[in-house]
């Protein structure tokens, strides 16, 4: 059992990391290309098939650095810092500096500033702030060695420091057959705000017109989801997997698709994507918890049906039921 100290810690570092994604606000607009709009795209492997030398597996970069500062992640964790924001900071310097010693540009004045973060925040001395430095310096080399590095600018070649026993979600948890739950108030509201999402997508609009609604939908469709598991008897997975369709929802209607997506006009070719390279390269969660992507949406989808937004979710549950054994192989190859 997770202690209810460690949960916390892990909710706190999971809405640090939605706010930060939220920061960034890419514009990635998902539109059809006409002779007005000229998009430009880099071309790159999808993340599964990427290959990497022996004993090493390939991530993002975001993936790299939450890696790296995980020992500062850990600190955080033993000091009691709800604000995961600092750790992360404080990582986040640590991986610049880094960097500039590999290029030989030695920065002191960063040097300075992170021994005396480390100092203040997790009630360091200074010597041991400039040990714990020394160790983080190594760390980034034993890593990330620079002359196995890949060409590719968004991506790096990490060490495995650990192998991992992933196994298939247990479905006998779950029950598919359950009663239906029908809509009330605010779940054909929900409905309403996912259905003008579509209608934004499909018309075209620009992404200025509707991110605001987007967030809008994502948190009502996240909330009245968590409350359908719970009264479905899934608490167990009230945590997880809204954060899981989160990310399945940024997928479909923030990213840049060739056609007009929408959580019911979605492709196979798109929900391979998804989960062969979309996944892989944007989640930091533990290696075991990606094998919870594809039950959370089918839950998903089965609690759209009840709730109006889509008649029949059968076709796409089984689009995913049989990507699903692809993808665990995909993370024993990675994580095993």
């Amino acid at each position: 059992m997770v202690s209810k100290k460690k949960k916390k810690v892990k909710i706190a570092k999971r809405r640090a990391q939605s706010e930060l994604k939220r920061k960034k606000k890419k514009k990635l607009r998902l539109i059809k290309n006409t002779s007005g709009n000229n998009v430009s795209y880099m071309e790159r492997p999808s993340f599964s098939d990427m290959e990497a030398p022996d004993g090493f597996r390939p991530v993002s970069i975001s993936q790299a650095m939450m890696e790296y500062a995980r020992p500062v992640m850990e600190k955080g964790e033993n000091q009691g810092i709800e604000d995961m924001n600092l750790a992360m900071n404080a990582g986040m310097l640590l991986w610049n500096y880094t960097i500039s010693l590999e290029d030989g540009d030695e920065d002191r004045k960063m040097k300075k500033e992170i021994i005396r973060l480390l100092a203040k925040e997790f009630d360091m001395s200074k010597s041991d702030a400039g040990l714990f430095l020394e160790k983080m310096i190594e760390r980034k080399e034993h890593l990330f060695p620079k002359d196995i590095q890949p060409k590719h600018a968004m991506t790096m070649f990490i060490r495995k420091e650990l192998t991992h026993l992933i196994t298939g979600f247990n479905y006998n948890k779950i029950d598919f057959s359950s009663s239906p739950i029908p809509p009330d108030r605010e779940d054909r509201e929900m409905v309403e705000s996912i259905q003008r999402m579509d209608q934004y997508i499909t018309g075209g609009a620009d992404y200025d017109k509707w991110e605001d609604h987007y967030f809008e939908m994502e948190e009502k469709c996240g909330n009245r989801f968590e409350l359908w598991l719970k009264e479905k008897g899934h608490e167990e997975y009230c945590e997880n997997f809204p954060f899981y369709t989160e990310t399945y929802l940024n997928f479909v209607y923030r990213y840049n698709h060739d056609d007009l997506t929408t959580l019911k006009s979605i492709t196979p070719e798109y929900l391979e994507e998804f989960f062969t390279d979309h996944v892989l390269r944007k989640v930091i969660i533990e290696p075991y918890e990606y094998t919870f992507f594809p039950p959370a949406m089918k839950l998903l989808y089965k609690f759209l049906s009840e709730k109006g937004y889509i008649d029949d979710c059968t076709a796409l549950t089984g689009i995913i039921d049989e990507m699903e054994p692809h993808f665990i192989e995909i993370l024993r190859k990675r994580f095993g």
